[in-house]
């Protein structure tokens, strides 16, 4: 769990005040609340970078924005603020302060998918390259380029290629094409 940064402290010392009351029976009505919408990423994005750049509004312009515990720069009622990933979802909070206004607070999240590069299975067993491929996170179809003539070849039937090919960069659970043969 992040600690909490001082301004957040401060916006929940606020608040209790603000609910707490002071024993009297007239109750103030709570300040105008800050405006705040975050344009980029949307919520839920998925990415295969290791940051994004976070960005979005915020009213009165003058506003201070947080995001994950740091200052963002704001400029015109407009913040931005680069954001580091690691891989799988990261929820990323977002406040944003204001004299005489209640703070607002929002959170996004981001996954971050590791990219897998294909193996060179050529020349391997189909048997082999599938389980190679396998381990590696990839989904397989072998298809089978062995004509009549071919089967009667006395050598065995290996890879001769891949789609997509051997160190392209993929996400985990793409399915790789290997061609097999008995004459590549």
């Amino acid at each position: 769990m992040r600690p909490l940064t001082v301004t957040a402290l401060a916006t929940l010392a606020g608040l209790a005040g603000v609910t707490s009351g002071c024993g009297s029976d007239t109750a103030e009505p709570p300040p105008p609340r800050v405006q705040l919408s975050v344009s980029s990423p949307r919520d839920s994005a998925v990415v295969t970078t290791d940051a994004v750049q976070l960005s979005g509004r915020v009213r009165p312009p003058e506003a201070e924005v947080e995001v994950l515990g740091r200052p963002a720069d704001v400029s015109a009622g407009r913040f931005s603020t680069r954001v580091a990933l690691e891989v799988g979802t990261t929820v990323v909070d977002v406040i944003a302060t204001a004299p005489d206004r209640s703070p607002s607070l929002t959170a996004i999240r981001i996954t971050r998918q590791a990219l897998i590069e294909v193996p060179d299975v050529s020349g391997d067993s189909p048997e082999d390259a599938r389980r190679q491929l396998v381990a590696a996170g990839l989904a397989v179809t072998i298809k089978d380029f062995v004509g009549p003539l071919e089967g009667l070849l006395p050598v065995d039937t290996t890879v001769c290629g891949t789609d997509p090919q051997p160190g392209t960069k993929v996400t985990r659970g793409t399915t790789v094409q290997v061609s097999v043969a008995k004459l590549c």
